[in-house]
């Protein structure tokens, strides 16, 4: 069994060494246990069926599908019953098998650390025939995207077109005059609540706004950016609650020979409303003039690494000019699969705005980046503000900052120590921990 166990360990790390999610580390993942495993039919999950005590996919035709979704995928569930008919059957050495299968076939799978991955056994079977008859193998899910709501239908019917998304930013606007003024739509004062002496009041969350004879302490809470949800017609809620880029834009002062490099892309139309309102906030701000956009190849997205293009450029503080030219990115192309181009696209701003220093790149947390690979040609620090982030960072942006003697920002802290990492370090990002090895990152936890 000891044998067994190290040909396993041997196998999981010569094949998975290159990439942040190890099968060691998927083998020590906890079990749910059900009685019967249920796969529904939905556009938002693809099943991988196995062979019953076997490695072997039942069909080839599911895999394409999974490679051309434009959806992020979210959860992997790994499928099983535990049923033992000989006495040298190892549980262990079939789940270590499988998950080489989908690595050999869907590599890029074990690049994505915001992926959630799921054990679950089956234990509805009395025989190796009532065995057989469960699902076995893994369930793709993918995360839904923002869907239009139609007040007439009160129902969400369709995936939202680009000329939908352009048609929300500019409600939020509310007008396209430079002059807009935004008190309805946004609120960046400092919240102001008294604490109450009462720990069992304070407990309860009740606060005053006033201090009153009882002198009550004082709690200031930062600067909060707030839409008015009553323009909001699309299922936008989750997305309200993130204003990264207000919050990190604001806070980000040396803006002279800065990029600004920015994903158009499909979703992150609620982000790019955060920088129309930056702008037209600061539209005295004359030091913000280099501007890129990609969308990640126009029509033809998912190209070369290197030469997808879709990049387009701007040097200009006018805000019309500036909120014209991502209007027409975002025209030309919405982007292909989950991942993006975006060192091409830093790559090519730095070659056209020669004069600048450094990079802010707004970019997607849910969306990987397809040609990390370039990343060592990028010789300026990358401070990168993170959406969509929700207790987990992509690895991709992290390396980025990294690499780059850059930042991480996101709405709960922003990261800038990068210098001081070395071989057997580990730190902490949200719910993951992380370790370096070999100039590279691995998820431990």
């Amino acid at each position: 069994m000891r044998k067994i166990l190290l040909s396993i360990l041997i196998l999981c790390y010569s094949s998975t060494k290159s990439q942040i999610i190890s099968i060691t580390y998927l083998l020590g993942n906890e079990k749910t246990f059900v009685k019967c495993y249920s796969v529904d039919t939905s556009i938002y999950m693809v099943p991988l069926a196995m062979k019953f005590g076997s490695n072997n996919f039942l069909t080839d035709t599911n895999f394409l599908k999974i490679q051309k979704s434009s959806y992020p995928i979210k959860r992997i569930d790994y499928v099983y019953s535990k049923h033992k008919n000989q006495s040298s059957f190892s549980q262990a050495r079939l789940d270590s098998l499988r998950y080489l299968s989908l690595k050999e076939k869907l590599p890029f799978l074990f690049d994505n650390n915001l992926t959630k991955w799921k054990t679950i056994e089956q234990s509805d079977f009395t025989s190796e025939e009532s065995a057989k008859k469960l699902f076995h193998g893994f369930v793709v899910y993918f995360k839904k995207p923002a869907l239009y709501y139609d007040s007439i239908k009160e129902d969400f019917t369709h995936e939202l077109s680009t000329e939908e998304e352009i048609d929300f930013i500019l409600k939020i606007l509310g007008t396209r005059r430079e002059d807009t003024a935004f008190t309805k739509i946004l609120d960046v004062a400092e919240k102001r609540e008294y604490i109450p002496r009462s720990k069992r009041k304070a407990k309860k969350g009740i606060t005053y706004k006033k201090r009153s004879i009882w002198n009550r302490e004082l709690e200031v809470y930062p600067a909060s950016y707030l839409f008015d949800t009553s323009l909001v017609y699309f299922n936008f809620k989750h997305n309200l609650m993130d204003t990264i880029v207000l919050k990190s834009f604001s806070e980000f002062s040396d803006w002279q020979n800065t990029l600004i490099v920015e994903d158009v892309t499909g979703s992150m139309y609620p982000y790019i409303t955060q920088t129309f309102i930056w702008r037209r906030l600061n539209k005295n701000l004359t030091n913000s003039r280099y501007h890129t956009f990609f969308n990640d190849g126009d029509s033809n997205p998912d190209g070369p690494v290197g030469n997808s293009y879709g990049a387009y450029f701007i040097e200009s503080t006018k805000i019309k000019a500036v909120e014209d030219k991502v209007y027409q990115t975002m025209r030309k192309g919405n982007g292909g699969g989950s991942p993006e181009n975006d060192i091409e696209a830093m790559l090519r701003g730095l070659k056209k705005f020669q004069k600048c220093e450094q990079i802010v790149l707004v970019c997607d947390n849910n969306s990987p980046v397809r040609d990390l690979a370039l990343l060592k040609k990028i010789d300026v620090p990358v401070h990168v503000v993170l959406c969509g982030y929700y207790n987990r960072a992509m690895y991709h942006y992290i390396k980025i900052a990294a690499e780059t003697g850059g930042s991480l920002s996101t709405m709960e802290f922003t990261l800038d120590n990068f210098d001081g990492l070395k071989r057997g370090d580990s730190f902490t990002i949200g719910s993951q921990r992380f370790k370096m090895e070999d100039d590279r990152l691995i998820l431990i936890r």
